[in-house]
């Protein structure tokens, strides 16, 4: 009686066989970019260094109106991708770009709610999560009971929101005093004399260097810190600062993801790292004792 033989041949097929690898190419990438200042500068620099191929780029110079004729313009180019680098209005994009896969840096724009509802749209914020703010607040100061804030509601209105669901169920409640401009941020401080610290979010209206002496001459007239998100109210007097860190290499992880064949509407929106900066002279003058954990992680400013 014969047996059957039976050969089992086991193969080993190379797992790069089960995904899509793509490759960017010229005439792929686009940039726009809204707004000149030297963060979103050195933002663009880093994505144009980070990519071997030649990218397009349109400038908006801060002329908002131009953003219809520039993407106008964009919407007649074949681009797989469009990276808006401070934007600041969705409409426009939904309106001219509206199957594009677009990647968006920014405050003023809500990406997570953005990317639920159109999924060809992710991107980076460009602040670091108010929740991780509060945090901080609390590690700097246990005791705050009411934090004040004044916002601008075009531009960050999220923010706001992002912190108030942050201290949702806790005991801390937020006086918030909104302005149109800079020129109406002295009057809104009058408001702010109960509060226990002056949360700053990231905001156009806060470059306005007499914006920041109104904050930095209340705050030491009222004994009232302030937390602010950029380097220069630390040096100008502020208590601390969460500075936003690693933007350029969260977009570059982005792009090499898709590169790889991920899908864009699985690429979720996301905050950068953060970074620590305190200002040690302002803390003695406060009377806040800062801890050895939180010196050691940040930078220091004496200033």
């Amino acid at each position: 009686m014969r047996k059957d033989l039976i050969i089992l041949f086991i193969f080993f097929i190379p797992i790069h066989l089960f995904t899509q690898e793509t490759s960017w190419e010229e005439g792929d990438i686009a940039i726009v970019q809204w707004e000149k200042t030297s963060f979103f500068d050195s933002i663009r620099d880093s994505i144009i260094e980070g990519i071997s191929v030649k990218i397009d780029e349109y400038h908006l110079k801060g002329k908002i109106e131009k953003i219809f004729e520039i993407l106008r313009k964009v919407s007649k180019k074949d681009y797989r991708l469009v990276i808006m680098i401070g934007a600041q209005i969705i409409t426009p994009i939904l309106q001219y770009l509206p199957e594009n896969h677009i990647i968006i840096i920014g405050s003023s724009i809500e990406l997570d709610a953005l990317h639920k509802k159109f999924p060809n749209i992710t991107g980076v914020y460009s602040f670091v999560s108010p929740e991780v703010q509060y945090r901080t607040i609390i590690q700097l100061k246990n005791d705050v009971k009411n934090i004040g804030v004044i916002y601008n509601s075009l531009h960050s209105r999220i923010q706001i929101k992002m912190l108030e669901s942050a201290i949702t169920d806790t005991a801390i409640s937020l006086t918030k005093n909104a302005v149109s401009n800079p020129r109406e941020i002295a009057t809104a401080l009058h408001f702010m004399k109960d509060i226990d610290i002056l949360w700053v979010p990231t905001d156009p209206i806060y470059r306005d260097k007499k914006a920041i002496k109104s904050i930095i001459d209340f705050s030491l007239e009222n004994k009232i810190p302030v937390f602010s998100p950029s380097i220069e109210f630390v040096q100008r007097g502020a208590l601390a600062s969460q500075l936003p860190k690693g933007i350029s290499l969260e977009i570059l992880s982005i792009l090499a993801s898709l590169e790889k064949g991920e899908d864009i509407t699985d690429v979720l929106p996301r905050f950068p790292g953060e970074r620590l900066a305190l200002n040690i002279n302002t803390a003695e003058l406060l009377g806040i004792e800062i801890s050895p954990d939180l010196r050691l992680t940040s930078i220091e400013v004496y200033e």
